[in-house]
């Protein structure tokens, strides 16, 4: 027997910077491909110059968008959303260019190839006006939904419209899918409430192929950054993104080191904005205990996460949380607040500790007790890399994905 053709879309994909999203495809390809499968990759939001030739190791890989489809894009959302200027207004902007590109160049390649299966992700909307050309299953993988941050004033204001719209030709995706997945019983009941499909929605959790994880090195920090690796390392993933809490972070790092704690905490994330920059260099507590590692590739995130003691993460808004599996694949526990899919990823004082959203003493009394408990961090951290791969290992969730094909 022939093994199954799979094409996997996403937005981004490792081994360059990516998302959370790309990060989620990419463990299942892996997995999926180790089960016999011919993964093909279709990536659309990749820059030009990112990794494309580097994930040829790994499967075939095709850029489907291009500079002038965004283009195009940017100007038609700025356009129709004149009257929200000063609003974030991205979201029509990236379905209507992920829908172009697929139609235009994602469906003359599944022609050629002749797939079995196709996993689209809801960001994007790659799948909104794709014809069926064969495919035996077809699947919507939901990880976004726009709709999500007009309830937020800690990330600024969002244009509803600008919402709608991108719902709108997301939705014209579900018509044309067999299958519908959440990731998380939070995403399934946002789902449900702000798409109301027709479909029922599975929840397959996202997965981690800790072969993978396991062959890369621990980050030599000292090397890298010049921080002396005996003193206390915390990571805080995307820490400059207003969604996880970028704008509380300098007031938390800074209560975490008033209560004596001698830490360098690791953030990655594009680089702060002034004002954000300024915040931290106006805190003479923080201000040398921080380093902006920047976006970097997959691989040194995993072996950043090995080399710190603790994962961070004021999370404001979270479909799933790849980072935060990424870190207890690792073996390393998880602060974090108990927001959207996070308190199904983390056991709570057993692989991480989890507080109410916006209890910020909760968080800082928390990180502060496990960077004081050496113990209690290493049997949090065994206690995460057991849970992970009991749950989430690719090898436990390929097999429910390959049922649907």
């Amino acid at each position: 027997m022939d093994p199954l053709k799979i094409a996997l879309v996403s937005d981004s994909f490792p081994p360059g910077p990516h998302g959370g999203i790309g990060s989620a495809h990419f463990h299942l390809a892996l997995g999926l491909k180790k089960a016999g499968c011919y993964i093909y990759v279709y990536t659309f939001f990749d820059s030009p110059e990112s990794s494309i030739a580097a994930l040829s190791e790994f499967f075939p890989t095709v850029r489907i968008s291009s500079r002038n489809i965004l283009r195009f894009s940017n100007i038609m959302t700025r356009a129709l959303f004149f009257a929200d200027f000063g609003k974030a207004r991205y979201q029509f902007s990236t379905a209507l260019a992920g829908a172009i590109s697929a139609r235009k160049n994602l469906l003359k390649s599944m022609r050629k190839e002749k797939f079995d299966a196709v996993i689209l992700p809801d960001m994007g909307a790659p799948g909104s006006l794709l014809p069926r050309i064969g495919e035996k299953t077809r699947i919507l993988h939901f990880h976004h939904d726009p709709l999500r941050f007009l309830n937020g004033n800690m990330w600024g204001k969002h244009s509803t419209m600008d919402a709608k719209y991108a719902v709108a030709i997301e939705k014209l995706a579900i018509k044309r899918v067999d299958r519908l997945i959440a990731p998380s019983r939070y995403m399934r009941d946002c789902i449900r409430k702000d798409y109301q499909p027709q479909k029922e929605i599975e929840i397959i959790p996202n997965c981690i192929d800790l072969s993978y994880i396991d062959e890369i090195e621990t980050l030599d920090v000292s090397a890298t950054w010049g921080i002396d690796p005996d003193r206390k390392l915390v990571f805080v993933p995307s820490g400059t993104n207003a969604y996880k809490g970028a704008y509380i972070l300098p007031e938390i790092l800074r209560s975490v080191v008033s209560s004596g704690i001698d830490a360098i905490f690791l953030i990655s994330g594009s680089m702060p904005d002034n004002d954000l920059y300024s915040q931290y260099k106006n805190i003479p507590e923080i201000r040398d205990r921080i380093v902006f590692i920047g976006r970097v590739p997959n691989e040194q995130i995993i072996g950043c996460l090995k080399a710190v003691d603790i994962v961070l993460t004021p999370t404001l808004i979270e479909s799933f949380g790849m980072m935060a599996l990424e870190a207890q694949a690792c073996g390393r526990p998880v602060v974090s607040f108990a927001t959207g899919g996070i308190p199904e990823l983390i056991d709570d004082g057993v692989t991480g500790i989890l507080v109410p959203k916006l209890r910020i003493s909760d968080l800082v009394n928390s990180t502060v007790k496990l960077l004081q408990d050496e113990g209690l961090c290493l049997r949090m951290g065994r206690a995460a890399s057991s849970r992970v791969e009991k749950m989430f290992s690719s090898t436990t969730i390929s097999p429910q994905y390959l049922k649907l094909f």
